[in-house]
């Protein structure tokens, strides 16, 4: 789902809740960029503006939850999470360079991997696997991030979530995490903890493109 043109009225309206500034990877503000909130729950619900000379943009955000906040210009591309609880929130949001992700997704031989929605959540980054699980996000921003599969099967498999370490030249897969861990994930990265997963079990440990599975329906 892309994100709207509906704006938030520029940063001067007293409604917008979030607000922040823009710049390039020099400090630089950057002009003319629109910068998408979406709620990781209900991921139609998105508000955009764009950037104005001075770089700033604001965004009056109504459901409180978790929001991924995005933005993208040329071959750069910006992404963090917030925990909006309706509270005003000042964000510092840069551009950085981007990377790949990519993978492939096993359930087992009797059920097609084809057709699965793999994304980053509160983001426009988001595909299918092919006939043979493959999937693929280009220009993803480096970084940590959160990556989610959807599970074709929720009676066998419960959700995929993995970790991902983006770099231009590689990006290296952690989990499955346990589902329920997903929330705390997104509060400690708008937080910014280092290390906001201490626990992983079942760890795939892999650079450039994983073989991932679903983890099993509990009985």
């Amino acid at each position: 789902v892309a994100c709207t043109t509906e704006v938030a009225n520029g940063v001067s309206e007293e409604t917008n809740t979030v607000a922040g500034v823009l710049v390039d990877g020099s400090g630089r503000v950057v002009a003319g960029v629109p910068v998408c909130a979406r709620h990781y729950a209900v991921d139609t619900i998105t508000v955009t503006d764009t950037t104005d000379s001075e770089g700033k943009f604001g965004l009056a955000l109504s459901r409180q939850g978790q929001y991924g906040l995005s933005a993208s210009k040329d071959k750069f591309a910006y992404y963090s999470t917030i925990n909006f609880d309706g509270s005003e929130v000042n964000v510092s949001a840069k551009l950085e360079k981007t990377g790949s992700v990519e993978g492939e997704i096993y359930l087992r031989q009797d059920t097609s991997s084809a057709g699965i929605r793999v994304y980053i959540p509160g983001s426009p980054w988001e595909t299918e696997t092919d006939k043979n699980g493959a999937f693929s996000l280009k220009n993803v921003p480096v970084g940590v991030l959160p990556l989610l599969a959807k599970s074709p099967d929720p009676i066998h498999f419960v959700d995929a979530v993995y970790v991902v370490s983006v770099s231009t030249k590689s990006t290296s897969f952690r989990g499955p995490i346990p589902t329920g861990m997903f929330e705390y994930f997104a509060k400690s990265s708008a937080e910014e903890e280092e290390e906001p997963v201490g626990e992983i079990v079942n760890t795939v440990d892999a650079v450039g493109a994983a073989n991932l599975q679903f983890p099993l329906s509990p009985e």
